[in-house]
């Protein structure tokens, strides 16, 4: 009994953290994320007024990467969530799962600066800079760094339940999948922030893109393309038993 409600509540996973998701986008295009006063209209966008040392710029950049990776990474959590959830005590549950999405986010904050300085660099460097980021991002997705870090995103620690070393090895945890995950996506993220329009669309086709990799099991390192065999394997699987 007590394992069934276990997975009944660690199935819900998914629910929340796709809800997640969705509410931060929807944040994002009421333009709750953005400075008011028709900057974006303007031409300027929240990074260079944050250069220029506009009053309160940073705390609306910081705010709006914050609601990015809100909507962008959630569902790459699903995993994780749940060994955290099945590794830990009832009574201390809440809290290691809050540090451990603390540290996690803290590793994509501390990111968010140089790959808006690199979105910057490629918006200066051509006045289309969407075609040059994803071509980064397709030289990326086919290297075997890039199947490194996707290698190291699928390792499930093991983890204390007791005192200070169960904080400490969620803490550990959640950095260690902040940074793996920022190696694997990285270049997908500097899509939507070369952009001035359409930012959700794009944020919504790199989230769907990066679910779907991350359904790949773990794979010799080498140049080749990854990322969509084992989802449409699945599509098509549950297409053809409705059918």
């Amino acid at each position: 009994m007590g394992e069934s409600v276990s997975i009944c509540k660690k199935d819900r996973a998914p629910l929340a953290l796709a809800l997640l998701s969705l509410a931060a986008a929807l944040v994002l295009a009421s333009g709750a994320g953005e400075l008011a006063l028709g900057i974006c209209s303007a031409g300027l966008d929240m990074f260079a007024l944050a250069a220029l040392g506009v009053a309160g710029a940073e705390r609306q950049l910081a705010l709006h990467w914050l609601l990015m990776l809100a909507t962008m990474t959630p569902l790459l959590l699903v995993a994780p969530v749940r060994h955290l959830w099945l590794r830990s005590l009832a009574d201390r549950r809440a809290l290691l799962l809050g540090l451990f999405v603390a540290s996690y986010l803290t590793v994509w904050m501390v990111a968010g600066l140089p790959l808006m300085l690199a979105a910057q660099a490629i918006k200066a460097a051509s006045a289309n800079a969407l075609p040059w980021t994803l071509a980064l991002a397709l030289l990326w997705q086919m290297s075997p760094a890039k199947q490194a870090c996707l290698n190291r995103c699928h390792r499930r620690p093991s983890l204390p339940a007791f005192g200070p070393a169960a904080a400490r090895a969620v803490l550990a945890y959640g950095i260690g999948q902040g940074l793996w995950c920022l190696g694997a996506c990285w270049p997908l993220m500097l899509a939507p922030l070369v952009l001035e329009r359409g930012m959700i669309v794009v944020m919504a086709a790199c989230t769907l893109f990066v679910m779907t990799e991350r359904m790949e099991p773990p794979a010799p390192l080498a140049w080749r393309w990854r990322g969509t065999r084992t989802a449409a394997r699945w599509v098509a699987a549950r297409w053809g038993r409705g059918a």
